[in-house]
């Protein structure tokens, strides 16, 4: 069963399919902890003998120091028994997020994270791969693909001011929706998709997103609409609908929900495969030349 939806649908889907990486979703959307500034200590040092620290620093004694931008290219690929399915960059380093599996576990960290319970720690975070710090050493852990010439999966995330910035440069288009969909204000529907740019987290407000459990683990994203449901009816959705599959891309793996994600940024047509009771049910949207 196939409903050909519009543009505003697929804005809908596309915020969707993001909003499913919901462990990093949380991560760019919290605030960074202020940490207290130190209050200077005054030391009561005798006089009778100065040494200057600075003259001594000029001397190297002990050669020249090495940047850490020179530590982070040089450092070594990683021997740990770890694989990096996905990256999601920030240019706020507080932003990025990794998602590292260790054995049968994946888990998404943030930079100075633990990896488990181990004293290794996330050092940075690139496109291309994570740096971590194991013992001291600062060791290389690349993307999965990257070796093998394969595109990575990646997501560059934008600050919530610069997306906001950008709110207005995508104008919807308003085509034909099926006779069986409620139209809604164009101009009223515009604002709602431009607040969820400036700030994903108001996503929440058109519709809930819960994780499903099956007997082999996650089964799926049970939707159902927030306190402002119009979105999601435009979308074609229906309350209790559980979302499995973006463009044949496996929800319930992390690594295939951010190349979804990935796809629907340059797709010309998005189809989102949903559980609805005992039907499989394609929502196919095609999406408009801009």
């Amino acid at each position: 069963m196939q409903q050909r939806l519009g543009w505003l649908a697929v804005a809908v889907l596309v915020l969707l399919s993001a909003w499913l990486l919901a462990q990093l979703v949380l991560l760019w959307l919290a605030p960074k902890p202020q940490m207290p500034e130190p209050q200077p200590v005054s030391v009561n040092a005798s006089t009778e003998s100065q040494i200057n620290i600075a003259a001594l620093q000029g001397l190297n004694l002990f050669g020249q120091p090495v940047s850490r931008s020179q530590q982070v290219n040089n450092a070594p690929r990683t021997q740990l028994n770890l694989r990096l399915l996905g990256v999601a960059a920030s240019s706020e380093r507080a932003r990025s997020a990794a998602i590292i599996q260790q054995g049968n576990s994946q888990s998404t960290y943030v930079i100075g994270d633990n990896l488990g319970n181990s004293q290794v720690t996330i050092e940075d975070i690139f496109p291309d791969r994570v740096i971590i710090n194991n013992g001291g050493r600062l060791e290389t852990l690349a993307l999965e693909g990257i070796i093998d010439g394969e595109r990575p999966v990646t997501l560059d995330i934008s600050t919530p001011a610069a997306a906001h910035d950008n709110s207005n440069s995508n104008t919807l288009q308003q085509v034909s929706v099926s006779a069986n969909q409620q139209r809604i204000d164009d101009a009223e529907v515009n604002q709602q998709l431009a607040d969820i740019r400036g700030n994903p987290g108001t996503l929440l407000d058109y519709v809930s997103i819960a994780p499903v459990q099956g007997p082999d683990g996650l089964a799926g994203y049970r939707l159902s609409p927030g306190r402002q449901p119009e979105l999601f009816q435009q979308a074609g959705l229906q309350e209790g609908d559980i979302a499995v599959s973006i463009n044949g891309y496996d929800l319930t793996d992390m690594a295939q929900a951010m190349a979804a994600s990935n796809e629907l940024q340059n797709s010309r047509e998005a189809t989102i495969e949903v559980l609805r009771g005992d039907e499989r049910i394609e929502l196919v949207f095609n999406v408009p030349a801009q």
